[in-house]
């Protein structure tokens, strides 16, 4: 069940949530929310940019991200079939 915040501390201090322990989460939610959104900009500058012109290190960081969710694919498999991009990303239509 999730605390809402006029509800007591699930800490046990005896205050409202919102007074307690609120804040804290919020700080931690938004933190993993930012990560995730630098994580999925990382991979749209990945996956946008053309094969040929992918360094070694950001061909390693596209093929981690793959493997790391799914077997092992190609990079244009990744790029244009919805089912293998972890992020829903695809690469613009020229």
């Amino acid at each position: 069940m999730k605390v809402k915040r006029n509800d007591p501390c699930p800490c046990g201090s005896g205050m409202k949530y919102k007074k307690c322990c609120w804040k804290e989460q919020e700080l931690k939610r938004s933190e993993r929310e930012k990560e995730e959104i630098r994580k999925r900009r990382e991979y749209a500058e990945l996956i946008n940019k053309p094969e040929s012109e992918l360094t070694p290190e950001e061909r390693d960081k596209l093929n981690k991200i793959h493997s790391s969710r799914f077997s092992r694919i190609s990079l244009a498999q990744a790029a244009f079939a919805p089912w293998a991009n972890p992020f829903g990303i695809t690469k613009p239509r020229s």
